[in-house]
């Protein structure tokens, strides 16, 4: 029944011509073998028809792209700022551990390292 409301074509991309034939599906095809910016940039400047698929594509694709960028930027300032401040606590409980050992008050300590006085106690 729908047999004739199908059309299937097959279209070999590295067959399509390098220069522009004219056809109306050149700049269509051209679209799906350009890979970098500039290129679309390049189509969509050539041939206005296809400047809509472009602008969406770059919506959909470098969005994303720049989203997970920014994640990653976030998570690395996150873990960083963690491991920081594991390090200044491990030298705020050694420095405490030294000032224990010489025999300082424990307000003293906690006064100086910023730690509890049940921390300090516990070390």
């Amino acid at each position: 029944m729908f047999t004739n409301l199908l059309k299937l074509y097959i279209i070999e991309l590295p067959k399509l011509p390098k220069d522009d034939d004219g056809s109306p599906m050149w700049a269509w095809l051209q679209f799906f073998k350009c890979r970098k910016e500039e290129e679309f940039n390049m189509l969509a400047e050539k041939h206005p028809e296809v400047r809509p698929i472009i602008a969406e594509y770059k919506k959909l694709t470098w969005s994303e792209r720049r989203r997970m960028i920014a994640d990653l930027k976030e998570k690395y300032r996150r873990d960083d700022a963690a491991v920081l401040a594991d390090a200044v606590m491990d030298s705020r409980r050694e420095i405490a551990r030294a000032l224990k050992a010489q025999g300082d008050p424990i307000e003293k300590i906690a006064a100086a390292t910023h730690l509890s006085q049940e921390e300090i106690e516990a070390l």
